[in-house]
């Protein structure tokens, strides 16, 4: 079993994985007798045995004995520690806890969400990136602007929270209320900023559409007499074409081209992804979604410097220096999208929630699309996590 587990990627190794691929090389036999030693020996969780023994020991230290370090603590803001720090800020907590904060639990339901909770993700690290350079450009607010915010909803940052009948559904606390609304008001005063100077070039509405035609649903938006531009799927593409349109703007104005070789790569990733396999899937979905070769090739650049900039926290080639701001961005992009309250409602539907989890558990891709989802255990823990529920 020790060879075998050694032969897997560490997020997949587990002893069930280990015991299957051992099940090849040895007897019928000689694996039955392993299997039942393994299950009537139990299976030892050091991991857990070291935490219970460490708050077993922190539970025998008097209050007194603990005297505050005379050594300031200096903590090196490395590119390592920085992604870390905003991976924590941009998504859920890694595993169901019953002691977990409403937000937190609802924050984990809303990876049940699927493409929502992935597009809500993106948002995540664009809010705070666009947070960032807001601050960086000393963007000036003044308190009768707030109702700019609610009432304009063109630059799609806000939906509908004007009314304190929203807050309290969504667990949003009069300590955070105001502190949400400076941010995004900093945001949303940034890009009014910067679109008042586009002369030439993409709008968000742009952006827009090619979220769309990545997800698959810019052929039946299209198809549509009068598009509802109101609903709540429309509204989160809306927040987050505007954000990564603003990321696109400094990065065009800075002349940040990706290397042909990273483009290429971009290219067989997304057409793997969609399945365009031949020249003619190719053709055909750039017919089916309005596009020719160079704006195929432009949307593809896109992507790539948003993986650059954004996913792989290349910040500073903006120039943004990313503060150490305790903000769950997540939380903000779940309040700011409505998707929060959606997924609150889902935590408290159990029966909804299972048939999510059996109908997704029926994909053939299900390991990976649960690793896309924050299930850092894959398909294992996708189907376990809310079982207390469901």
């Amino acid at each position: 079993i020790y060879c075998q587990a050694q032969k897997l990627f560490y997020q997949k190794r587990t002893l069930q994985i280990a015991l299957e691929l051992t099940k090849e090389q040895i007897n019928t036999r000689q694996y039955q007798a392993l299997y039942e030693w393994i299950k009537s020996e139990g299976i030892v969780d050091a991991k857990k045995q070291d935490a219970i023994q460490l708050l077993e020991t922190i539970t025998q230290i008097k209050y007194a004995d603990l005297q505050p370090s005379s050594n300031n603590f200096l903590c090196h803001r490395t590119a390592f520690f920085r992604a870390l720090h905003k991976n924590v800020m941009c998504r859920p907590f890694s595993s169901y806890h019953s002691w977990l904060p409403i937000q937190e639990k609802v924050a984990l339901v809303s990876r049940y969400l699927g493409h929502s909770y992935l597009l809500n993700r993106r948002l995540a690290y664009l809010l705070s990136a666009c947070y960032n350079l807001a601050i960086q450009e000393k963007i000036i607010l003044n308190p009768e602007q707030q109702d700019i915010l609610f009432d304009n909803n063109s630059l799609g940052l806000l939906y509908h929270a004007k009314n304190d009948s929203w807050y309290q559904e969504n667990d949003c606390k009069d300590s955070e209320k105001q502190a949400f609304i400076i941010r995004m008001l900093y945001i949303h005063r940034l890009i009014q900023q910067k679109l008042s100077v586009q002369k030439q070039g993409l709008l968000p509405q742009d952006y827009l559409f090619s979220l769309m035609k990545l997800s698959g649903d810019y052929i039946s938006y299209k198809q549509q007499p009068s598009p509802n531009q109101n609903n709540k799927k429309y509204h989160l593409y809306n927040c987050v074409a505007h954000c990564w349109w603003l990321i696109e703007h400094y990065a065009q104005n800075l002349n940040l081209q990706p290397q042909l070789q990273i483009l290429q790569e971009t290219s067989d990733s997304f057409r793997q992804q969609q399945h365009l396999h031949t020249k003619e899937a190719l053709e055909q979905w750039l017919l089916d979604n309005d596009l020719t070769v160079d704006s195929y090739q432009g949307m593809i650049t896109a992507i790539a410097r948003f993986n650059f900039l954004i996913l792989q926290n290349n910040l500073d080639a903006l120039g943004i220096l990313d503060k150490e701001e305790n903000v769950w961005w997540l939380l903000d992009a779940l309040w700011l999208s409505d998707t929060y309250y959606e997924s609150k409602k889902l935590l408290n539907n159990p029966a909804q929630l299972k048939n999510i989890i059996e109908k997704n558990r029926q994909r053939k891709d299900l390991d990976q699309y649960a690793y896309s989802l924050d299930f850092i255990m894959g398909d294992q823990e996708f189907a376990q996590e809310f079982s207390y529920q469901v």
